[in-house]
């Protein structure tokens, strides 16, 4: 609700009006804005570029920016008229909009609609490809940890440099083990993490984020021996450093360059953990786009590829909330089914995902 008022204070055509001053042509406007925001790339019938990079490129550079125009995804539309739509509702407009009153929620209007639906067929005409992000697998931890333990223990790096090379180190497997998004991941607060009763493992209960609300929870079980002393290990160097994530630091991966005191000490922002993941792969010399979203369609891809999994195990693999989210990150697993006897099926449908010019049959 925050981008819509700010949206209906700044525009200049209109007079500044609040949100519940809206009107159905007000919410067009905003979506309108929205849409020229994107990052999805709608490819004219002629083009040839449409899987030249890629299904990780959104966009590629060798179309003509005039006939294959970037706009936003069509589903990234709804998602925000959900989210405006919820947000009037808080606001006290409520039901059908009633263009003669100028009464109820006016993104409940046919006119709203018709928008959406104008959206969603343009994009059936483009050549938009569904957007994937490239599956990770555990194995690639194997390749990360001697660049970063050897960080951790380099004693000629300042203390609080080596406290970030942990803390990465625990994020990484944070998204391994869990499949949970890394932006919500970055938000876990310190009294969410609690011991299982036999103490097997610990229960994380993700409240704030994208994923997950206080009324709609998201919890899940970390046993994995190697992320639980990554934790123990985290938290004692913290100690070490000053930092005692058991006295009143909310963030358990605070922003540790800050120098705000541990009660108004923020999250490190989810791109600086991406960053550190991504250069290490290109110090490696084996970066191809791979981000840490990567291991909710691994986890997802691996879950399904078990024959005797249902839908409610593919959601809890990758932290989906919908079955529909679910069912579209784990649609690989139709290729992670057909790769070498010998591979690694999340590794391999990678790799076929960052070649997939290649085997296209026409």
């Amino acid at each position: 609700m925050a981008l819509f008022a700010s949206f209906l204070q700044a525009r200049t055509a209109r007079p500044p009006i609040k949100p519940p001053a809206a009107t159905p042509v007000d919410v067009v406007e905003y979506l309108a804005h929205k849409d020229r925001s994107g990052r999805t790339q709608f490819h004219s019938s002629s083009c040839t570029n449409v899987q030249a990079n890629g299904p990780r490129k959104r966009v590629n550079t060798a179309c003509n920016p005039t006939i294959c125009i970037v706009r936003a995804a069509p589903n990234s539309i709804v998602a925000a008229t959900s989210k405006l739509r919820t947000g009037m509702e808080e606001l006290g407009c409520r039901g059908p909009w009633d263009p003669r009153r100028g009464t109820g929620n006016p993104t409940n209007s046919s006119l709203v609609e018709h928008h959406l639906k104008r959206l969603g067929a343009e994009a059936n005409e483009a050549g938009v490809l569904p957007q994937q992000a490239l599956p990770l697998s555990g194995s690639i931890s194997k390749k990360l940890w001697q660049p970063v333990l050897s960080r951790i223990a380099d004693q000629a790096a300042a203390p609080l440099t080596r406290l970030f090379w942990r803390q990465f180190w625990i994020f990484f497997n944070l998204c391994l083990s869990s499949g949970r998004r890394p932006g919500d991941l970055v938000r876990l607060r310190t009294p969410t993490v609690v011991w299982l009763p036999d103490k097997s493992g610990v229960l994380v209960t993700m409240v704030f984020g994208k994923t997950a609300t206080i009324n709609k929870p998201d919890r899940f079980v970390i046993k994995d021996a190697n992320v639980l002393n990554a934790l123990r290990l985290y938290v004692n160097d913290c100690l070490k450093s000053g930092f005692d994530l058991h006295k009143g630091r909310p963030f358990i991966f605070f922003d540790i360059a800050s120098n705000s005191t541990p009660e108004s000490a923020m999250h490190t922002e989810v791109d600086k953990f991406v960053s550190t993941f991504q250069n290490i792969l290109k110090e490696l010399g084996e970066f191809n786009g791979e981000t840490l979203y990567g291991f909710r369609v691994g986890n997802s891809i691996a879950v399904k590829l078990d024959s005797t999994s249902v839908e409610q195990a593919i959601m809890q693999a990758g932290g989906w909330r919908t079955a529909d989210s679910a069912r579209h990150y784990s649609q690989f697993a139709i290729a992670a089914a057909h790769v070498g006897e010998n591979a690694d099926p999340i590794a391999a449908t990678s790799e076929w995902l960052r070649n997939l010019a290649q085997y296209s049959y026409f």
